[in-house]
């Protein structure tokens, strides 16, 4: 049997500035930093994505709101859970970015896109008035 997972919770307020902090303590674990490159840049990219849409889109009444952020290391996986009691939002029934000159398209969907494209999984449950996403790496 392999050895069990190492969790960590993050509780962020919805504020960008304290996202970028928050991903430059997340670097700074040993189970990160042992984590090949790719596996790091897909969950920097996912935690950056994610987080970030729920700070700009996710909330219709100003004030803080905090956002759960759980990371669990396996031996061959790394389980990337956000919850946030923003608007409900499925990223799976996000809209593809349209296609044509980068110039011309509309702005949005790329980021979820990326995430999407670059997890194991992804899974999405509202409950309890709240979002879950759950990623896997």
């Amino acid at each position: 049997m392999g050895k069990p997972e190492q969790g960590f919770l993050f509780k962020l307020p919805n504020d960008i500035d304290k996202l970028m902090i928050l991903a430059a303590e997340i670097r700074e674990l040993p189970k990160y930093k042992s984590l090949d490159r790719r596996s790091r840049y897909i969950l920097d990219l996912a935690i950056e994505e994610m987080a970030s849409n729920i700070i700009k889109y996710g909330y219709d009444i100003p004030g803080e709101r905090i956002i759960e952020i759980e990371i669990n290391f396996g031996d061959k996986d790394v389980t990337l859970t956000l919850r946030d009691d923003g608007r409900e939002f499925n990223p799976l029934e996000a809209n593809l970015p349209s296609k044509g000159d980068v110039h011309e398209r509309n702005i949005g969907g790329v980021g979820v896109y990326l995430v999407r494209r670059l997890v194991s999984s992804m899974e999405y449950r509202r409950e309890n008035e709240r979002n879950i996403v759950t990623l896997r790496i």
